[in-house]
Parts: structure tokens; C-alpha cells; sequence
């Protein structure tokens, strides 16, 4: 059995937050409007006290290209060890902001950039429109157990919380 609680403001705002603690990245795809779509891995830098979503990109990435043509974009994240789900649709804006890329920059960064000065560098900056989440209420075993006594009882058992996320 699902409970849905749906989420407003800065308790979105928080959730979103607590399920990107453990899992940054992020499946965003691009170009919604064609079949397929652009589909990329991106590591998620921070959600910032406004519920903006932040991650360094490169220029000469086809996503760069993308999003300057359609804001639009869609992410998935997926934490299978902790059965956490988030989906979120939103719009990004690309900055090259420098007091940003100093306080977001990381040296794991330079597997893909050489350095926070380097020319490829950009930022993308992405205001939630529309969020949903699933979220296991227990650990793996408890939900694993209340799975198997429901099965066995056949009375329904409260497992996971969804709902959407609003932080307008």
C-alpha cells in the first residue's frame, strides 16, 4: 500500500534534498519534443535554498546545444539500494556565474574540465516545475518482511510514501 503526500515550499523543497543526499546523479534527457530523446548522465552540484538545481556542463556538449535552442528538460534519479525515486521536469538556464563556479567547484571536476577557468565550462541552473518522488518508509529487510506477511496475510501493508512536490 502507497500513502501519497504531496509536498509544498520549503518541505518539497527539503525532500528533494534528502533524496539526493545519496544519489547526485541524474538521467537528464533533452529535446522533448522528439522520439528518442537526448539522454544523458549528469551529477546534481547542489539544490540551493530556492529549490534550483545546479550542475556544471560543458559547451561543446549536444545537451549545451539542446537546451539553448528548448529549456526544457527532464530528470530521472533512481537510488535502487534505498528504493528512492524522483522524477522532475524543469527549465534551465546556462550561466557561466563565477562566484557560483567557485562555490560549486570540486577537483572531480577535472576528469571532464581543465579547471574552473576552463573556456568549455558552464553552469546549468534548473527551476522545478513539476516534481514527483517515491520513497520507501523502512529499510530494505523491514520492506522486504511487511512485503512478505502481506502476501501471507493478505492484509495490505503501508511500505512507501509518493507524492508531488511543489516549491512554488
Amino acid at each position: 500500500m502507497e500513502t501519497t503526500e504531496d509536498l509544498m515550499g520549503k518541505e518539497a523543497i527539503d525532500k528533494i534534498a534528502k533524496l539526493l543526499a545519496n544519489n547526485k546523479l541524474a538521467m537528464m534527457a533533452t529535446k522533448l519534443d522528439s522520439m528518442p530523446f537526448s539522454v544523458c548522465p549528469m551529477t546534481t552540484q547542489e539544490i540551493d535554498s530556492n529549490g534550483k538545481l545546479w550542475f556544471f556542463t560543458g559547451k561543446d556538449s549536444e545537451h549545451y546545444r539542446e537546451l539553448q535552442k528548448d529549456k526544457r528538460l527532464h530528470l530521472t534519479y533512481a537510488n535502487q539500494g534505498d528504493q528512492e525515486y524522483l522524477s522532475i521536469y524543469g527549465k534551465a538556464k546556462i550561466t557561466e556565474n563565477r562566484q557560483k563556479i567557485d562555490e560549486l567547484w570540486s577537483s572531480f571536476l577535472e576528469v571532464w574540465f581543465s579547471g574552473k577557468d576552463d573556456p568549455n565550462l558552464a553552469l546549468l541552473c534548473v527551476t522545478i516545475e513539476d516534481a514527483y518522488y517515491w520513497d520507501q518508509k523502512h529499510n530494505k529487510a523491514v520492506t522486504i518482511f511487511k512485503m512478505a506477511k502481506s502476501a501471507i496475510t493478505g492484509e495490505k501493508s503501508d511500505t512507501n510514501d509518493q507524492g508531488t512536490l511543489n516549491i512554488k
